[in-house]
Parts: C-alpha cells; structure tokens; sequence
C-alpha cells in the first residue's frame, strides 16, 4: 500500500509542475500578446496619423486647382453673359419680343415666319 500511495503522490506533484508550467506559459502568452498589440496601436496611430496629413493637403490642393481651372471659365462665361446683354439692349432683333415673334404661329395662321 505504501508503494502505491508513493506513486499517487509523485503523480499529484508531476500534475501540479504541469498546471504552473501551463499557467505561467499562458501568462506569458498573454503578455506577449498584449506587448504587440500596444505596439500595434502606436504604430496604426502614427500612420493614421499621417495619412490624416496627406488627405487634409490633398483636400486643399484639390480645391486650389479647383479654383484655379473654373476662375477662368467664369470669366468668360461672364464675359459672353454681358456681350449678350449689350447686343440685346442695342438691338431690338435679339430681345425677348423678337423670340416671341419666332415662336409657334397663332391659330389660323398657317404660314410660317421666317
């Protein structure tokens, strides 16, 4: 009876060095893992960082060009809106009676105007 208690209590050591042998490579697992993921953060927050910077100088570079093309464009469509303008003040032809007078004959007439 003494050798098998013997043995029972060399099997209850070898399972207790086996569970803190597990315990102690689970929490360094842990660790581990936890170390990278720090490291994980700071390296995405830098990088996001930075990627903020590149979206907020493209943002502004995109709208300096922006302006830079349609200021042009404006200027001439104004241009042609007051050249419009005069050419219809000076001459009667051009004016709002002379669409009026282009547009659909009125009943009965069948002829049309040129």
């Amino acid at each position: 009876m003494e050798q098998l208690a013997l043995w029972r209590n060399i099997a209850l050591v070898v399972l207790a060095i086996q569970c803190v042998i597990g315990v102690v490579l689970a929490l360094a697992v842990t660790y581990i893992l936890v170390r990278l993921m720090d490291l994980a953060q700071k390296k995405s927050a830098v990088g996001a960082s930075k990627l903020q910077q590149v979206s907020r100088t493209v943002a502004v570079q995109s709208h300096t060009y922006a302006n830079k093309v349609t200021e042009p464009v404006l200027k001439v469509q104004g241009q042609a809106a007051r050249t419009k303008q005069a050419l219809r003040s000076l001459t009667p032809a051009w004016g709002a009676g002379a669409a009026r007078k282009r547009s659909a004959p009125a009943a009965g007439n069948t002829t049309p105007t040129p």
